[in-house]
């Protein structure tokens, strides 16, 4: 089963993925317990212990379905209890988020994160019912919010 999700993956990434500087281009691993592609959907769906890695971005999950267009990876939405999220920017601290219900969109680099929604970098906490992050204008939204934040200390 590993070496079809293997050889599923390597037919939805291009080969010139890996020679960018641009993270939504990187290529993106997977490991997952079982998997299934369906081209006609264009989607491939992967069950149990789904771990997902693009560049410096992890995403893992019960669930999770992958979303194609043309070839590319568009969408990559995660279901668990708790899906999670890890960030790892340039010079920053890393974020770490969880959810019933995460949505990476790729395009946007946007992660929408649905019931139970938080996100932590260092000490500072986000919650809400619905947070919505973009990695890479590094703001995030939501309704109903909760938030801690400390102050920087020098």
């Amino acid at each position: 089963m590993r070496l079809l999700i293997s050889l599923i993956l390597m037919l939805l990434i291009p080969l010139s993925a890996a020679q960018t500087n641009n993270p939504q281009k990187l290529p993106i691993s997977l490991t997952a317990d079982s998997g299934e592609y369906d081209a006609n959907a264009d989607k491939a769906t992967y069950t149990g212990n789904v771990v997902i890695t693009q560049g410096e971005m992890k995403l893992t999950g019960d669930k999770v379905v992958i979303s194609i267009k043309d070839g590319e990876v568009t969408m990559i939405e995660s279901w668990g209890n708790l899906a999670t999220f890890h960030y790892a920017p340039a010079n920053e601290p890393p974020i770490d988020g969880k959810a019933k219900y995460l949505k990476y969109t790729i395009a946007t680099s946007t992660v929408d994160m649905d019931k139970n929604a938080w996100v932590k970098q260092q000490k500072n906490e986000t919650r809400a019912e619905h947070l919505s992050y973009n990695l890479k204008a590094e703001k995030i939204k939501g309704q109903r919010v909760n938030m801690t934040l400390f102050p920087k200390s020098n």
